[in-house]
């Protein structure tokens, strides 16, 4: 078998760590990457369409992107977080959080990853154990958790190809819409139905998750960067971006 065949998700590591006595008050937040979470102890809080999580040390909860959620907390608590993106095909997977629930070998493996996190010294070994917690969480996924393409009409499937192709160009809905031949309320009303987002949303998310890595590792200026995405302007660009990371492109790329 050879390996070099086999197809990389191309799993990045945004951010990690542990927060002690932490507090939440975040309203609605959609954010372009995936959380995951793991409270050692009692306090916090997940809502999502009306359904509050309350969150202990006996499952993690992965929050694919997209999802618009709240997290508020009713005391002080111990916050275990991983922050990561995935290309396909867990770019598909549907935005609500899922509760994972953990064994024994699963508890062990995120004491680990709480003590590597109380260590003051960064090693090697702590970004070791949380590529393993995210391959392995990533596993524990479900076909009914994604929006296959399959489960996609022609039209729709046909519309999210060409965002991610043309990610760098300026997207109209009414040029996708002409591509498919569909009348711009159809598609809009069809992609809304299909992929559980708008449109415009969509498409904003998939360029605020490009410009990400070209933050972190391009050299590129927030200019142009802007410019690159297709955004009017850098102020236009940094309202997004914080719209969906709770960030500035200045502090993100920062961090």
């Amino acid at each position: 078998m050879d390996i070099s065949n086999f197809y990389d998700p191309q799993i990045k590591i945004v951010g990690s760590g542990r927060r002690e006595n932490f507090q939440w008050d975040y309203r609605r937040i959609p954010t372009p990457y995936f959380h995951l979470y793991w409270n050692d102890t009692p306090g916090g809080s997940i809502t999502w369409h009306g359904n509050n999580i309350e969150l202990n040390s006996s499952f993690a909860i992965l929050i694919p992107p997209f999802t618009v959620f709240s997290e508020s907390s009713h005391k002080s608590f111990n916050h275990n977080y991983i922050q990561f993106t995935a290309e396909a095909p867990f770019d598909l997977v549907y935005p609500a959080p899922k509760i994972m629930e953990l064994n024994q070998e699963d508890l062990r493996e995120f004491q680990k990853l709480k003590d590597l996190f109380c260590n003051p010294e960064p090693q090697p070994r702590q970004f070791l154990q949380v590529k393993y917690l995210v391959c392995h969480t990533l596993l524990k996924l479900e076909e009914s958790d994604f929006l296959s393409h399959t489960a996609l009409s022609p039209e729709i499937a046909a519309v999210m190809k060409m965002i991610a192709a043309n990610i760098e160009k300026p997207l109209s809905n009414a040029a996708l819409a002409k591509a498919v031949n569909l009348s711009l309320s159809t598609l809009t009303r069809h992609f809304r139905n299909e992929v559980g987002q708008s449109l415009h949303s969509y498409v904003l998310f998939m360029k605020i998750r490009a410009a990400m890595p070209l933050l972190k590792s391009s050299g590129q200026s927030i200019d142009q960067i802007a410019a690159t995405l297709g955004f009017a302007d850098r102020y236009h660009f940094t309202r997004v971006f914080k719209q969906y990371t709770a960030s500035t492109p200045a502090r993100f790329r920062e961090v």
